[in-house]
C-alpha cells in the first residue's frame, strides 16, 4: 500500500508510507480497535490510502525493500509522535510521484490477477 499522512493540527500533507500488510486492506493496518483514542500511534494525522495491491506474500516484500531502496527514509518523526513502521516514511517533492506509485501498482496488479 501507499498512503499519504495529513497532519490533523494543519490539514497539510506530513509525509508518505509504502508498506506490506497481512490485513485484507490498507486501511485496516491503520484501524486497530484495540487502541483506546489516547493511545491510538496515528491519531495526529488524517491516513489517506492512495493505492495498495495484493501480492504474494515474498513478492510483496521484495517489493517494500524495492520501495525503501528507491524512497528511503528522508527525515526523523518527533518522538511524540512514533509508531511502527517507520522506516517506510519519506517526503517528497516530486510532483509525479503519486502518478508513478499508482502506475507501478496497476502494474503489479495486472502481473497478479489471481491476487486482484
Amino acid at each position: 500500500y501507499l498512503c499519504e499522512f495529513i497532519r490533523k493540527d494543519t490539514g497539510e500533507s506530513d509525509f508518505y508510507k509504502f508498506g506490506c500488510t497481512g490485513k485484507k486492506s490498507a486501511m485496516l493496518r491503520f484501524n486497530d480497535p484495540d487502541f483506546p483514542d489516547d493511545a491510538y500511534p496515528y491519531r495526529h494525522w488524517n491516513i489517506k490510502i492512495i493505492c495498495e495491491v495484493r501480492l504474494p506474500p515474498v513478492r510483496a516484500l521484495e517489493m517494500e525493500w524495492n520501495l525503501q531502496e528507491k524512497y528511503p527514509k528522508n527525515f526523523w518523526i518527533d518522538e511524540q509522535f512514533k509508531f511502527k513502521g517507520i522506516r517506510e516514511v519519506f517526503r517528497t517533492n516530486d510532483k509525479n510521484f503519486v502518478t508513478d506509485m499508482i502506475q507501478l501498482f496497476e502494474q503489479l496488479a495486472n502481473e497478479w490477477p489471481e491476487y486482484n
